[in-house]
């Protein structure tokens, strides 16, 4: 057993003893809870039982010189068993109301660990995003990533950060711009944000139209707004290698292998932030035959990036965690990694 699979085994055993600790103790509460509410239920049943018991002997007393007094003797008896059954099924009342109780706290204690949990992934998606503008050194790039953004603007409203990061976004661009401040603040951050993506569509289509007409390279200078043709057209056919990649979302992938198109790189696999567990698995799996392991932060579980970057070190495989989702700080990723590999 190598190493890196080694290790995927103690972490599981961790949290299968974590686990069991934590089904020990919650099995010694409950315990605990039952008897507390049996001893409640029965201290409210127990002074009626006594009340009709005083109740049957002082009045069978009188009952053989009473006859009249008979059939009320008879339902006391009867009211009695009544009593008597609701004792007998105390313990399984009160397993009930424990059981429903528990049901309830560990509702509310999951609710309250996810919504800890997607406020902590917002925050940080905030922090990447912001990270990621901050890195940016070209024009092109830097309003692709408003493309990202836009698709992420529900979960950045639900912590107030969309107008943070449109003003980032449009401060980084002009500093970016060879022509003055292009970008402009609109009405809202998210008016800002969709504006600006519809704006970097608008560039991509315009690209790929001129990259396919077979005229003159003009002498004369691209602009920005009509997108310079060796952005988008970049050749990467020297990149070779085999890359692991485990992060970003299925639109980023699809952005990454199609630029990848004329390389020599070999994606082994990439478990994007939709992944199931098989799928990490698999990832840890080609990492041994990797030559570079690429972690994006920010959208996948930081347990999956944490497994295959543990796998990846173990191997002594180059690995490279990024803040960044966008396609052209991926692809620099890449490069970066094969070329020192």
């Amino acid at each position: 057993m190598d190493l890196s699979q080694l290790e995927i085994e103690i972490q599981d055993t961790i949290k299968q003893a974590e686990d069991q600790t934590k089904e020990f103790e919650r099995s010694q509460k409950r315990k605990g809870l039952i008897e507390q509410h049996e001893k409640q239920l029965l201290s409210k049943v127990a002074p009626i039982h006594r009340t009709v018991s005083q109740a049957l002997v002082k009045f069978e007393a009188q009952g053989t010189q009473n006859p009249a007094i008979v059939k009320l003797v008879d339902r006391l008896r009867s009211q009695k068993s009544l009593l008597e059954e609701k004792i007998r099924k105390i313990p399984q009342e009160a397993e009930l109301l424990v059981d429903e109780q528990m049901q309830f706290e560990q509702q509310q204690e999951i609710k309250r660990l996810k919504d800890i949990e997607l406020e902590n992934q917002r925050r940080e998606l905030k922090q990447d995003i912001l990270e990621e503008i901050g890195q940016q050194r070209c024009f092109f790039e830097a309003t692709d990533l408003a493309i990202y953004i836009r698709d992420r603007l529900k979960e950045l409203s639900e912590i107030n950060a969309v107008d943070e990061i449109a003003i980032a976004l449009v401060n980084k661009i002009n500093e970016l711009s060879n022509r003055g401040p292009v970008a402009k603040h609109r009405l809202s951050g998210e008016e800002t944000i969709r504006f600006t993506a519809q704006f970097a569509l608008n560039n991509r289509i315009r690209a790929i139209s001129i990259v396919g007409k077979p005229t003159a390279r003009s002498s004369k200078p691209q602009k920005e707004n009509s997108l310079a043709l060796e952005n988008p057209s970049r050749s990467l056919s020297h990149l070779k290698g085999r890359v692991v990649i485990v992060g970003g979302d299925s639109t980023l992938e699809l952005g990454v292998r199609a630029k990848l198109g004329d390389s020599q790189v070999e994606i082994l696999h990439w478990a994007n932030a939709s992944a199931k567990q098989s799928q990490i698995n698999k990832a840890v799996q080609a990492v041994e035959q990797a030559d570079l392991v690429i972690a994006i932060a920010g959208v996948a579980p930081q347990k999956s990036i944490d497994t295959v970057v543990r796998s990846a070190r173990s191997a002594k495989v180059k690995n490279s965690r990024l803040h960044a989702q966008g396609v052209g700080g991926v692809i620099n990723a890449i490069e970066v990694g094969l070329a020192s590999k």
